[in-house]
Formats: C-alpha cells, sequence, structure tokens
C-alpha cells in the first residue's frame, strides 16, 4: 500500500513510500508511486516502467513475505534519473541522482 510521507521529515528531493508485503498494493505499483511523485507525473506519463529497469517478479519474490528473521535485506537500482531503495522492512526510497 503507497502512504504518501511528504509530511514526515525528510531530505529534499526525496519521496518515501511503504509497502505491505502481505497484503494490498504490489511492490511494483509502490515504486512507480513514489517514482512518479518524484518526478512530479502521474503514473500513467512516467517515461521509463519499472520492467525497464529490473525485473518485476524477481523483485516480487525476493520481497514476498516470509517467516520473521533478523536478516536485513535492501535492492538499489536506478529509474528515471532516482536511485530506488527497496528494503525488506517495507519501505522504499526515492532519491535523485547526481
Amino acid at each position: 500500500m503507497y502512504k504518501d510521507a511528504t509530511a514526515d521529515a525528510r531530505a529534499p528531493g526525496t519521496e518515501r513510500a511503504s509497502y505491505d508485503p502481505k497484503g494490498g498494493e504490489s511492490l511494483v505499483v509502490t515504486i512507480a508511486k513514489a517514482v512518479a511523485r518524484a518526478e512530479g507525473v502521474s503514473v500513467e506519463n512516467l517515461r521509463t516502467r519499472v520492467y525497464d529497469v529490473i525485473d518485476p517478479d524477481a523483485l516480487e519474490r525476493l520481497f514476498e513475505p516470509a517467516s520473521e528473521t533478523d536478516i536485513e535485506a535492501e535492492v538499489s537500482f536506478l529509474m528515471a534519473g532516482h536511485t530506488v531503495i527497496v528494503r525488506n522492512s517495507g519501505e522504499v526510497i526515492v532519491t535523485q541522482s547526481n
């Protein structure tokens, strides 16, 4: 589920979203919405799609619900001039790439 985090204290140019792997929107939709927000466009108007830069099925499988663990996982990739970071805590961070 995409959560607008604009009210949160955050670095300028950074968008944050969270997802629940046990329900709600898919991780790919959450990423697309966060990148669109960072770009200032609608999801439909994104120039680059998630599947253009990373295998969405593999990404979803990597972060699918699993038994509770203390292991932290993180994947980062570039999309539409932004660095996208996905953490198994459910956090999605989108920052402007240099």
